[in-house]
């Protein structure tokens, strides 16, 4: 039985690359009923943990045979992937195989809704693609049709951009990248680490904010490729790791999506259940220096996180945030000398003026002696890059809402804003330069 397994198995393992071809996504199914057949007493995907916390996930995750782990990782990829608490080491196997099967399958499926264009023709009888000569689309199921081809080639290049970054590594000694976490429903998943969170004496964790989906998940590993060469840079020897966390459906847009806490509010549970599962996966179960950046939204659903228990970090950065929702720094709860904001600038990012959305609950409902009730309702905002919110405010030199992570065009040197979180990401606090005063 063990030499069939270990056949069956093999048939079954992806290659380091994007390039699983649709005759070998078509040969899975019938590879994964021939490992089924060996492995029946272990392999029903009830036994998986579902909803169990961290700690709980590594527990389980411990007691399996070697021979269970290898066979629970190529037919659950999905499952395996997604449980907090787990090595890195097997998420990130886990979340290439899915990676790589879903390429193969959104490939397949491109190539067949291709075959499908709707036929265009225009008055002259000349075929144009998406424009006819005379300006009139004819056929009324095309615009349809090439806003699905659109999705389907953007989902295909965010799994493109994933792929790149895994083969960057060692490049001008950028670390192993480990896939924590990924899907391609909805809006899509990633969760992409620079450097092995497992071992890193300083861990970032990076939440983007409106807009971030799957097809555009390329700038923001860029942003946390470039934290990570500017916290590495300034390590002196210790090991540093940086994660873009797309671990949640961002809003789609800044009106009326972002406007809704609703977003941060769903995305807080995952957030916090991630953080916890850094600290379990570790051996002594103690994830190190670690901080949460938050940008944009992304702010808010730090804000969320903390609403709903106590965040597990050491620091809390964010940058251009909408607000919190929270008054004061001290309610994030990690002390407010540990929280560290910055914001370019009404002219330049006018993002933080949203903090009359997201700044904290205005209505502040009392009782009377007598039970009757009452409402006091202030208006006025609380962004975490105003001096009463009582953070530490940085110095940035971002010209805009995007550019905290920037890295100087003329010659290659890191932007004041960067070199800030990098200080701070490695609590080196002396070394942080504020906008006024100093640190906290």
């Amino acid at each position: 039985m063990d030499a069939e397994y270990a056949r069956t198995l093999a048939e079954l393992e992806t290659t380091d690359r994007l390039n699983v071809t649709r005759a070998m996504w078509a040969d899975a199914a019938v590879d994964t009923a021939a490992v089924t057949g060996a492995m029946d007493d272990v392999l029903d995907d009830s036994r998986i943990p579902d909803g169990q916390t961290p700690t709980e996930n590594r527990d389980w995750w411990a007691g399996l045979e070697p021979r269970e782990r290898d066979a629970l990782l190529a037919l659950f990829p999905e499952h395996i992937g997604a449980l907090d608490g787990l090595p890195a080491g097997i998420r990130d196997t886990a979340n290439r195989g899915l990676l790589e099967m879903e390429y193969a399958r959104i490939s397949d499926e491109l190539a067949q809704h291709l075959a499908s264009e709707p036929t265009q023709v225009d008055a002259t009888g000349v075929h144009r693609r998406g424009v006819l000569a005379d300006g009139e689309i004819r056929s009324p199921e095309w615009p349809a049709w090439n806003a699905e081809r659109e999705r389907l080639e953007a989902v295909l290049g965010g799994m493109r951009s994933i792929q790149n970054r895994f083969d960057q590594t060692g490049i001008d000694g950028l670390p192993e990248a480990y896939l924590l976490g990924f899907g391609t429903e909805a809006d899509g998943r990633a969760i992409i680490a620079n450097g092995n969170p497992d071992t890193a004496q300083h861990t970032a964790v990076y939440v983007p904010g409106t807009s971030a989906d799957l097809p555009g998940i390329e700038g923001d590993i860029a942003r946390m490729t470039d934290l990570w060469r500017a916290t590495d840079e300034r390590a002196q020897g210790a090991d540093v790791s940086t994660i873009t966390w797309l671990g949640y459906d961002a809003p789609d847009t800044i009106v009326p999506d972002a406007a809704s806490r609703s977003y941060a509010d769903e995305a807080a549970p995952a957030l916090n259940s991630f953080v916890d599962g850094l600290h379990a996966a570790r051996q002594d179960g103690d994830a190190g220096h670690t901080t949460l950046v938050g940008h944009s939204y992304g702010s808010t659903v730090i804000g969320a996180a903390a609403l709903e228990r106590p965040l597990r970090v050491d620091e809390v950065i964010v940058a251009g945030s909408p607000g919190m929702l929270v008054e004061r720094a001290e309610e994030l709860g990690v002390g407010s000398d540990h929280v560290w904001s910055m914001a370019a600038g009404v002219l330049h990012d006018p993002v933080p003026l949203a903090a009359l959305i997201h700044g904290w609950d205005p209505v502040d409902i009392h009782f009377s002696q007598s039970g009757v009730p009452s409402a006091t309702i202030d208006l006025s905002p609380s962004a975490p890059s105003m001096e009463s919110f009582g953070a530490n405010i940085m110095a940035t030199d971002s010209d805009d809402h995007s550019g905290y992570w920037d890295v100087e065009e003329d010659n290659g040197k890191d932007s004041t804003s960067l070199k800030n979180q990098a200080w701070v990401v490695l609590g080196r606090y002396d070394q942080v330069e504020l906008a006024a005063g100093e640190a906290k």
